[in-house]
This record gives structure tokens, sequence and C-alpha cells, in this order.
């Protein structure tokens, strides 16, 4: 940015370190001339992206739980049947 380049140009730089969306986002806001309203909504994005990974991980508990309680249910009735 220091040397003139646009900031996705410069997010292009790293392109390990943001995704293409990120990128295509900031640079549709740099054409249009509304960088604070691409960066609300990138902001937003990742806020519901956040949300929905948490109750994603909240609602895998309950099936990991049981599926380790059958592999050991199942590991001790192989274990006193052999």
């Amino acid at each position: 940015i220091r040397r003139g380049s646009s900031i996705s140009q410069a997010m292009a730089d790293y392109y390990d370190s943001f995704s293409t969306l990120y990128r295509a986002l900031i640079a549709a806001g740099e054409a249009i001339g509304n960088l604070e309203l691409a960066l609300n909504r990138l902001s937003s994005f990742l806020v519901h992206q956040r949300k929905i990974e948490k109750q994603l991980v909240s609602a895998m508990i309950y099936p990991m739980i049981l599926a380790g309680l059958l592999v050991v249910a199942v590991c001790v009735l192989v274990g006193f049947v052999i």
C-alpha cells in the first residue's frame, strides 16, 4: 500500500492469507469508490460465518458422543464374545 498499490492488489500479493472472496469484495469496493461499504459487508459476512461455525460445532457434539459410545459398546461386546 505504501508503494501506491491498491488494497486489493496488496491482498493479492498474499493470496495464501486472503481468500478470493475477500479480495474480490475489496476490489469491488475500490471500483465503486465505496470501500467502507465493502469492508462493512465483509465484516458482517465474517461474523455470520463464525456464528454458523459455532452452531455447527455445537450441533455435532451430541452425534459424536453417541458415535464414541457406540464404538466403546461394540468393542466391549466383541471383547467379551471373543
